[in-house]
């Protein structure tokens, strides 16, 4: 028994020798001497990547096994990459970025950024400082500096741009720290993500991560630093973030591309040679058709997972796919509805309206972000029938069992609630913090899910008696919150022959009756305009003169 233990460690200690040897042998090695600089600036060759990259300007150092030569362009062994200055997308703000395609040096393209939130400024140098890599601004300051002491760096050819120390060991890799984009090959474990580019001019951190938990891959959306909500799951265990986590000892989930386009996602070990057992099932996808070997993936900044390929014919690189495994959560922007075969429905600054939108550039409708405790107008709903929202996918109901009036009032007395979504059906009731995303309109399920967007109800009409001396009216009211569009003034005027406002989850008594203009809607066009009239008035009440006002 003590001779079998014996024997596996010592397996385990050759395997991971073999790996360290594998790793420490592949690419060319170039030498970082003490006091060692480079500036960016006309002394290098400047390239003009392709697509969308922008210029780009190659470091050179001395190669390790020939120091007495000149010194030559920091690249791989193949040439397909290399380090760089990048003059990102010509926003005159440089990174120091690996290219992918350098041998071609006219359509090179980023795939690793180390300052993408620290920019420097023409003229900034790459220096060893007190035995550290750094990457200088013009104005001294570091934008971007490993914590280890560098004699060494090299580029493997899976594009891994790694330092070494003294002895050629690899104390700080690039594949550990990932930007944007994924290599073929590369693997992303447990603890690591990408962040989406800002935008396509910004290649800081924006508004999309793609993670990996121990029970899988998850997408997530924030913007400005809100809330996380998931977009996207594909897990070894259930269906919504809140399942059970999984305890899998030495053992770390991997996810990474193959150049065939195949997503794949294991439980591997994390010592070489460990015997665990795994904890769960391998799985695979195709998810980008067809096999190239210059391809690179890149979480864009919509959300979606993309692939770019290699073109042999030009050596551009050309958009290959978009994977709808990473749906976008904003197709329509932020409080946009997006209802299938159909254009995207922005709603207005004027609530309970939309205007269509071709581009789906939605934005935020001023009066969402006015619904809060401290306001003095009442807080009131859009109802939005068949709607619901991306994030409960893959969350847990925040109620179940739960009445829809519950919710309503439960949303309206806190103050953190933007919204909330119903599902009739399961009784499941959904709060929302933050609308960040686009919602989905089904309009067959108008009678099952339904989303209310709080906001501060400006247009509730005040009725006086006699006031000789006039109101407060129009001290408390701006000229611009007098004014009522033909909409408003016939709510308003509903509500008043109604008796009741448009919104009463207390009644159920028949579809769509708890949504007051809907439910009138339907009576008069049946023929029965007296039924939407206030009970307590309808005896004494015109009845001509009603039905007149009700089809106004």
């Amino acid at each position: 028994m003590q001779k079998q233990k014996v024997s596996q460690v010592a397996k385990a200690l050759f395997l991971e020798l073999i790996m360290l040897l594998t790793v420490t042998s592949e690419g060319k090695l170039y030498t970082i001497p003490d006091k060692w600089r480079i500036f960016m600036n006309n002394s290098l060759p400047e390239f003009q990547g392709g697509g969308r990259s922008g210029s780009y300007r190659l470091v050179s150092a001395l190669p390790k096994d020939n120091p007495s030569s000149r010194p030559e362009s920091l690249r791989s062994d193949d040439e397909n990459l290399g380090l760089a200055f990048l003059n990102f997308n010509g926003s005159n703000k440089y990174y120091l970025a690996l290219m992918f395609g350098t041998r071609n040096s006219s359509t090179a393209a980023p795939v690793w950024i180390a300052n993408r939130n620290a920019p420097v400024s023409g003229n900034s140098m790459l220096a060893k400082t007190g035995g550290r890599l750094q990457l200088l601004d013009a104005n001294g300051s570091v934008a971007w500096s490993p914590n280890e002491s560098v004699a060494y760096i090299g580029i493997q050819n899976s594009g891994n741009l790694q330092l070494f120390d003294e002895s050629e060991t690899p104390v700080w890799s690039s594949f550990d720290r990932p930007w944007s984009a994924l290599m073929p090959n590369q693997k992303l474990v447990t603890g690591q993500s990408v962040v989406s580019n800002k935008n396509a001019s910004d290649p800081s951190e924006g508004s999309y991560i793609a993670e990996i938990q121990a029970s899988g891959s998850v997408g997530y959306m924030s913007i400005d630093s809100k809330k996380k909500q998931p977009y996207m799951l594909w897990s070894f265990v259930g269906s919504q973030i809140g399942s059970p986590s999984v305890n899998c000892p030495g053992y770390r989930t991997a996810l990474s591309f193959t150049p065939a386009g195949e997503m794949s996602m294991v439980y591997e070990p994390i010592r070489v040679g460990g015997n665990e057992q795994p904890c769960g099932s391998p799985l695979s996808g195709e998810i980008f058709p067809g096999n190239t070997t210059m391809r690179y993936f890149q979480l864009a900044d919509d959300g979606t997972m993309v692939s770019y390929r290699r073109e042999l014919a030009n050596g551009s690189w050309e958009l290959d796919s978009t994977s709808q495994f990473f749906p976008p959560p904003a197709p329509c922007g932020s409080y946009g509805l997006l209802e299938k075969g159909k254009q995207c429905q922005c709603l207005t600054n004027e609530a309970n309206n939309s205007t269509t939108s071709a581009l789906g550039s939605c934005a935020q409708p001023e009066w969402s972000s006015l619904a809060n405790c401290s306001s003095r107008y009442e807080t009131d709903f859009v109802t939005l029938a068949g709607a619901s929202y991306f994030a409960n996918t893959f969350n847990p109901p925040d109620r179940t069992g739960a009445a829809m009036q519950d919710c309503l009032e439960q949303c309206k007395s806190t103050c953190s609630c933007a919204a909330f979504f119903f599902d009739q059906a399961l009784q499941n009731c959904f709060f929302i913090e933050d609308v960040l995303g686009s919602l989905t309109v089904d309009s067959n399920k108008t009678q099952q899910l339904f989303g209310f967007l709080k906001y501060q109800n400006y247009s509730r009409l005040l009725v006086y008696e006699l006031m000789p001396n006039g109101s407060l009216d129009r001290w408390i009211f701006s000229d611009n919150k007098n004014k009522l569009d033909w909409k408003r003034y016939g709510m308003v005027l509903l509500e008043l022959i109604g008796g009741r406002k448009n919104l009463d989850c207390s009644k159920m008594e028949s579809p769509l009756s708890w949504y007051f203009p809907a439910w009138a809607m339907s009576e008069i066009r049946k023929g029965n305009t007296m039924q939407v009239v206030d009970p307590n008035v309808k005896d004494s009440a015109d009845t001509p003169l009603l039905v007149f006002l009700s089809n106004l």
